[in-house]
């Protein structure tokens, strides 16, 4: 296979899994440096050609003095002369609701023209599911397991129904906002038609984070993990989060892992993991992930946009 038939094949949307204690800086650069290093790696074009004309005497027989037509390789096109001719810089990658140092999960990410994709993902405001897993009896200056402990509490008196009840509790406030960021009226006629439809969505991605549901899904002391299904979030806030459950639960709570199992169409069957980021499997999982990326999949709230826009066309 020639490198250049696969680089230009490198346009799309795939998925990776990324590591936690990484930064998203450095799961770019390991990609592109995987793929540069593996397309410097495969064949080139075919290397070009040129005549030379070559006069050869026969010492014994020299019975003629024609010059015999030899071939030579070009060497100025050679790459031990040229270099490496896929650079970090040649791969332009572009990613959406980037992961935090702390986090792992699912991360979607755009290749050449699956950039423009992504600007289109993001503006769909998909519902992203993640596994928060806490840790009662401590707390931190960042909320983090890794950052300084502040203070040690006890947690005895914690149980699952009084945890049950306090996020219940938040998810119901939670619920009440979403017909406010989405410009709704809860009690109209409006509110009513945009719930029969669907997910209710925040117009814009400069609201404050929207949690749609949370639930306990494993519950053993000190540790416990929540379930929860998110729009506009981000893993500080999910982490702070964790700390002021433990607070209103009379103790301290911090964070210890953030796991991003769903973005909107793409859950973890996905995304790659580390080992297969290689060019093989990306172009792969571009073909695997383009029933995802479907233009009937992008876009939900264009209806809720164009009725808000309506509205406010009434109210001037």
């Amino acid at each position: 296979m020639y490198a250049p038939k696969v680089y230009q094949a490198l346009h799309g949307v795939f998925c990776i899994y990324k590591p936690a204690s990484e930064s998203m800086k450095s799961v770019i650069a390991t990609l592109k440096g995987k793929l540069g290093s593996e397309l410097n790696k495969m064949q080139p074009l075919r290397q070009e050609s040129y005549c030379e004309g070559v006069t050869l005497y026969d010492s014994e027989n020299s019975k003629t003095d024609l010059p015999v037509i030899t071939t030579l390789p070009d060497l100025s096109d050679h790459r031990l002369v040229v270099g490496p001719r896929y650079l970090r810089e040649d791969f332009h990658l572009g990613t959406t609701c980037n992961l935090s140092h702390h986090s792992s999960g699912v991360l979607v990410v755009g290749i050449g023209s699956g950039c423009r994709v992504i600007k289109t993902i993001q503006g769909s405001r998909h519902l992203r599911v993640y596994h928060v897993k806490g840790e009662f009896g401590t707390a931190t200056d960042d909320f983090f397991s890794t950052g300084r402990i502040l203070e040690r509490s006890t947690y005895k008196h914690v149980s699952l129904p009084k945890l049950d009840r306090l996020i219940s509790a938040v998810q119901s406030g939670h619920q009440r906002q979403q017909f406010f960021y989405a410009g709704l009226d809860e009690d109209s006629e409006e509110a009513y038609e945009a719930a029969c439809e669907g997910l209710i969505r925040p117009m814009d991605d400069k609201t404050p984070p929207i949690l749609y549901s949370i639930k306990c899904i494993d519950f053993q002391p000190p540790t416990f993990t929540l379930e929860i299904h998110a729009i506009n979030e981000y893993c500080t806030y999910l982490a702070k989060l964790i700390h002021e459950i433990g607070l209103e639960l009379k103790t301290n709570a911090i964070c210890k892992q953030i796991r991003r199992i769903r973005h909107g169409y793409f859950t973890l069957d996905h995304a790659l993991l580390q080992k297969h980021w290689t060019a093989e499997h990306i172009l792969n999982n571009i073909d695997f992930c383009k029933p995802s990326v479907k233009r009937e999949n992008l876009g939900r709230i264009r209806l809720m946009r164009r009725r808000k826009i309506e509205n406010n066309l009434l109210e001037a």
